[in-house]
């Protein structure tokens, strides 16, 4: 299993808020926006932040499919990481690995 991190780019987005749709995967998250079930305000304000100078958005592929994504972002000049793993990519180490490669 190969893991190849790509800069996020606005065709990524249907299939990474498809996985966010997850009931297991959305009780784990750290946090949610508010409108976090409409797909047209996802695609939105995540099309803004791919410009955002202080986030940087990384697709996770393996073997060619998108796995998950891993950001950091700033808030306050605080920086943070967040990441999203597919349900059926969960227990094989990828947020761990693309952490360390991020």
């Amino acid at each position: 299993m190969k893991i190849e991190l790509r800069d996020t780019n606005e065709d990524d987005l249907e299939v990474l808020f498809d996985f966010q749709m997850d009931e297991d995967a959305r009780y784990l998250a750290a946090f949610m926006s508010k409108d976090s079930t409409d797909k047209a305000a996802y695609i939105k304000k995540f099309t803004r932040l791919l410009s955002e100078k202080t986030v940087n958005n990384k697709t996770i592929f393996i073997d060619n499919e998108i796995a998950g994504s891993v950001a950091k972002f700033e808030i306050e000049g605080e920086a943070g990481i967040t990441y999203w793993i597919g349900k059926e990519f969960w227990g094989k180490g990828i947020a761990s690995e693309a952490l360390k490669e991020f």
